[in-house]
């Protein structure tokens, strides 16, 4: 796992949490944190906080993690 496959991998999702990218690279998500901390800083990713359940029916879906992350194609 490296930065590219971080962007990558938010680029391929409509949304997702560090949880569930943590799970998807099968790392710690201290580490993934790391990585998804970067793109926000560069204003690649989007902090957005959820309320409540989405309205997708994603059976994946953390949501005791009510921060997701967008990727911002415009930055």
């Amino acid at each position: 796992m490296d930065l590219l496959a971080v962007k990558t991998y938010f680029q391929s999702v409509p949304q997702a949490s560090a949880l569930e990218a943590a799970d998807f690279f099968a790392t710690d998500i201290t580490e993934i944190a790391c990585y998804i901390e970067h793109w926000v800083l560069k204003g690649r990713l989007i902090k957005q906080q959820t309320t409540g359940k989405c309205q997708q029916a994603c059976p994946s879906c953390h949501h005791s993690t009510p921060t997701h992350f967008i990727w911002n194609d415009s930055a």
